[in-house]
């Protein structure tokens, strides 16, 4: 994975999630539809927050900051406008989505910064993990998916598993299980691969391959030649390999290198 470029969750009301997110240090993108709010996060990445209903992501989003220091004064800004801190250091955010605050090195940033995004000291490196609730039993099928359908890094352990991601594995996807995993609500995210229509080619084989009608605006493949066309399609289901049933929905913004929105020149 070469990215873990986005997460897109619907908020309730987009000035509240605008200012939640600057007190996290991230940065209203110049450039974005009217109808969703963009929120650079460090170097590359973003929150994209469409108004609607509202969405919870099933895990928590890690965000990476220089030091420990830079934690302590992001917490206490959350803090100090009421957001609830709890004693491991997770923020309950607008939604009731959770975030994490970790020290990271910065990788994403020794490849460029994308137009708009602001660094140094107060802005944070990016989103450097995201993790999602599973059932028990579930994650090595999860991994052997990763593994086989995008040709990812994949660490396993106890009930979980981690898919490596971003420059010198900067980032992560995570999958924990859990006794009763939320379900899926709509909410997205989004990732860069090298070989985007060989990957598209691996899930049409399996009929992983959708379009969301939300997103139509933005891309549509169904084709082959829409992927070489877009250099992106959407799946919405982790499936065993071996009978494939589902294991988990969970929407994919799967986009090739070649995509106008990726952020570096290979």
């Amino acid at each position: 994975m070469l990215l873990l470029e986005h997460v897109n969750i619907e908020v309730t009301d987009a000035q509240v999630a605008q200012r939640f997110f600057e007190l996290l240090g991230c940065v209203k993108a110049a450039r974005g539809p009217e109808s969703t709010l963009h929120m650079n996060c460090g170097a590359v990445t973003q929150f994209h927050l469409p108004v609607g209903e509202g969405q919870k992501w099933r895990g928590t989003v890690a965000i990476g900051y220089r030091n420990q220091a830079d934690i302590e004064k992001k917490t206490e800004a959350v803090r100090s406008e009421g957001y609830d801190v709890a004693h491991d250091g997770c923020v309950t955010g607008p939604g009731g989505n959770l975030f994490k605050f970790m020290v990271s090195k910065g990788e994403m940033e020794s490849k460029g910064t994308r137009t708009g995004s602001k660094t140094g000291e107060g802005y944070p490196h990016g989103i450097v993990q995201c993790t999602v609730e599973v059932p028990w039993g579930t994650s090595p099928k999860i991994a052997r998916f990763y593994k086989n359908v995008f040709r990812f890094a994949v660490e396993e352990a106890d009930a979980r598993c981690c898919v490596k991601a971003g420059p010198h594995n900067c980032q992560n996807l995570t999958f924990f299980e859990t006794d009763s995993p939320a379900p899926t609500n709509g909410e997205h995210f989004c990732f860069y691969t090298p070989d985007v229509l060989d990957t598209f080619r691996r899930c049409e084989a399996l009929k992983l391959v959708e379009v969301n009608p939300r997103f139509v605006h933005v891309d549509s493949s169904l084709s082959e030649g829409d992927v070489a066309s877009s250099h992106a399609f959407r799946t919405f289901s982790i499936v065993d390999l071996d009978t494939q049933e589902p294991i988990l929905e969970l929407e994919h913004e799967i986009r090739g290198n070649l995509h106008p929105s990726y952020p570096w020149t290979e």
